[in-house]
């Protein structure tokens, strides 16, 4: 036999023996998921998002490094259910079918290839590579790059890129690969929705204005896309506008099924956006009701509150540390000690009080603390005139000026703050209408 047909038998041997590892992956999608593979994978989300609270209150984690975790969390979920949707295809689906037709013809084609330019083939564009060593992760990511150099046409090859950067820390590049993707197939919705999550990533969390673009993009092709929907919500929440962030997590919670893996995220920004635009949320209109929240031990809490304590101790041997007294007042509202989080509060708004932010969380608490009284005090009153000095479209402060404002009996303040407001919001609402019930039952001047 020539050496030159042993030499080709081999490589095919070889490359058929790598179709065996490489096509794999492709091959189990067509099989039916372990019973609990995303609901194992939930679980573990679930305790890293508790742990993330549990050192937000320790003072292990800046409210900055907590907003960044959670973050990150909330995009593995949304990614998990991704994964599941496309779960459970049959056996021999097209694609399965399109697997056995490359698995007779690649080893020809490798061969022709290897004869002509001698080159190896394309790199498994599928992998994931979340759970690899560092050096072997480096490696793919060589791969997948080297082949997008390679064949700058496929869309599939700049995808696979762009998620396993975003896997690898990496989301600036990430955006830079899915753009690369959004060249090739702009109608493409989904890629739109990770194109603008990878530069939220990118931003340390804050949905920038193109992250915006690309999201609200991503509902123009797909009016669906709980990613997109999620996102834009948090855009509102960033940009000072609760009522607006509520409204949309609460209209993507009412289009979710009760098993979707991102309702309990949604729980969670849900009541963080209500207890800023100062409503209960036990009065909201749900179309689920949210999981409640498990109770700390004993153990746990005592745990905790020596840790608060021991930040406490700290401030006030260097009081001059404004994030210090941010998470001290939030460590406290964790343990629901509302007085305490309003007094850290303070101390944070003294020193920062040309901050939008920081002032409109002290006038809530401020509100908190005090019991959520009908009547608006005047001090939150007065701490919310000064917000909307600095940040005149803030949504929270909007809302609490015009109800000050009414009870006052300055009805053209009353209806100049709540009609800002009501702009902010979307016709057909609940609290659309509410609003607008309050602003038409105010005395005509």
């Amino acid at each position: 036999m020539p050496e030159s047909l042993i030499l080709w038998l081999i490589l095919a041997a070889m490359t058929l023996a790598a179709l065996a590892l490489l096509l794999s992956p492709l091959l189990r999608r067509g099989q039916p998921p372990a019973a609990d593979g995303t609901d194992h994978d939930l679980t573990v989300y679930r305790d890293q998002l508790a742990e993330v609270d549990r050192d937000l209150a320790r003072g292990l984690l800046s409210a900055e490094e907590a907003s960044a975790a959670r973050l990150e969390i909330e995009r593995r979920v949304l990614a998990a259910a991704d994964r599941a949707a496309g779960a459970g295809a049959p056996a021999r689906s097209p694609l399965a079918l399109a697997v056995y037709g490359i698995a007779i013809l690649l080893p020809v084609g490798a061969l022709l290839t290897y004869a002509m330019l001698g080159a190896p083939g394309a790199p498994d564009r599928l992998a994931d590579i979340s759970g690899m060593p560092a050096s072997e992760a480096d490696g793919r990511l060589a791969e997948l790059e080297q082949h997008t150099e390679d064949f700058p046409e496929d869309v599939m090859g700049w995808r696979a890129l762009a998620v396993a950067l975003v896997e690898a820390g990496r989301p600036g590049e990430a955006a830079q690969a899915f753009a690369a993707a959004l060249d090739l197939v702009p109608g493409d919705g989904g890629l739109w929705a990770s194109y603008g999550e990878a530069l939220t990533l990118a931003g340390r969390g804050t949905v920038s204005p193109a992250a915006r673009d690309a999201f609200a993009k991503a509902l123009e092709i797909d009016a669906d896309n709980p990613r997109a929907r999620y996102y834009l919500s948090l855009a509102l929440f960033q940009a000072g506008d609760p009522a607006g962030a509520l409204e949309g997590w609460l209209s993507l919670e009412a289009a979710s099924t009760e098993d979707a893996p991102w309702r309990e995220v949604l729980a969670t920004r849900i009541a963080e956006a209500a207890a800023a635009a100062g409503i209960d949320p036990a009065t909201l209109d749900r179309g689920q009701p949210s999981p409640a929240e498990t109770p700390m031990e004993g153990d746990q809490l005592a745990m905790i509150e020596g840790m608060v304590a021991g930040l406490a101790s700290r401030l006030e041997e260097n009081p001059e540390d404004v994030d210090g007294w941010l998470r001290l007042s939030r460590s406290y509202e964790v343990l629901e000690r509302l007085d305490a989080a309003r007094d850290a509060m303070a101390e944070a708004a003294l020193r920062r009080p040309n901050d939008p932010v920081v002032q409109m969380h002290y006038g809530r608490l401020i509100y908190d603390a005090a019991g959520r009284p009908e009547t608006i005090p005047e001090e939150v009153a007065a701490v919310m005139r000064w917000v909307l000095e600095l940040e005149g479209n803030n949504g929270l402060a909007l809302w609490f000026v015009g109800a000050a404002s009414a009870q006052a009996g300055d009805v053209k303040a009353a209806r100049d703050a709540w009609t800002a407001l009501l702009g902010q919001l979307e016709p057909g609402t609940t609290q659309y209408e509410n609003l607008k019930a309050r602003i038409d039952a105010l005395p005509q001047s």
